[in-house]
C-alpha cells in the first residue's frame, strides 16, 4: 500500500490564501496605528522644529525656580536632591497657569509645560527619567546621577533663558499699539 500525496482542493487553497492576506492586512493596519499613535504622543519640540502654535512667554518665576532647583541639586543626598529639584519644577510648571490634561500625571504635565518652549527634549526627558528613578527605585543613586541631573537642568535653563531673551527682544521691538492690542485680546 502506497500513500497517496495530499491534494488539497482548490477551495481550501483559496481559503488559506484569503486568510493569510487578511492576517497580513491586520498586521499592517496595527503597525500604521502604532506609528500614528507614537507621532501624536511626542511631548516635546526638538530644537530644529517650528511649532504650529504661538509659544507662550517664559514666566520669570519658572526660570527663577529652575535656577533654585539647580542650587538644590548641588547639595544633599543625590536621590533626595533629584526628587526635590523635580518636585520644585512641577510646582513652578503648575504656576504657569497652563491646564493639566485629565489623564496626565504631574510628571507628564511638567514635561509638557516645559516642552512648550523649544528646549532640548532629550535633556528634559532624561531629567524626568532621573526623577522617576530616584522616586520609585530602591537601588542607590550616586554622584553620576546627580551630575546628569545638573547637566540636564543647566541645558534646560540655558534654553529657557534663550527663549525668554528672544521673546523680550521681540516684545521690545513691537510698536506700543500692538502690545496694547494684544493685552486687550488676552
Amino acid at each position: 500500500a502506497t500513500a497517496t500525496p495530499f491534494d488539497p482542493s482548490p477551495v481550501l487553497v483559496t481559503l488559506v490564501q484569503v486568510i493569510l492576506v487578511l492576517a497580513a492586512l491586520a498586521v499592517l493596519l496595527a503597525l500604521v496605528q502604532l506609528v500614528r499613535s507614537l507621532l501624536r504622543r511626542r511631548p516635546h519640540l526638538e530644537l530644529h522644529e517650528e511649532p504650529d502654535f504661538a509659544i507662550p512667554l517664559v514666566p520669570s518665576e519658572l526660570l527663577e525656580a529652575a535656577r533654585e532647583r539647580l542650587r538644590d541639586l548641588e547639595s544633599g543626598e543625590p536621590r533626595n536632591a533629584i526628587v526635590a529639584a523635580w518636585l520644585g519644577l512641577e510646582t513652578s510648571a503648575a504656576a504657569t497657569g497652563l491646564p493639566r490634561l485629565p489623564a496626565e500625571t504631574s510628571t507628564e504635565y511638567t514635561e509638557r509645560v516645559i516642552g512648550a518652549w523649544p528646549v532640548h527634549s532629550e535633556r528634559l526627558g532624561d531629567l524626568a527619567a532621573l526623577y522617576r528613578e530616584a522616586r520609585f527605585s530602591v537601588h542607590d543613586l550616586g554622584e553620576p546621577h546627580r551630575d546628569r541631573a545638573i547637566d540636564d537642568l543647566r541645558v534646560l535653563i540655558a534654553d529657557l533663558e534663550q527663549v525668554a531673551t528672544r521673546q523680550a527682544a521681540e516684545r521690545a521691538s513691537e510698536p506700543a499699539v500692538s502690545r496694547a492690542t494684544r493685552r486687550e485680546g488676552s
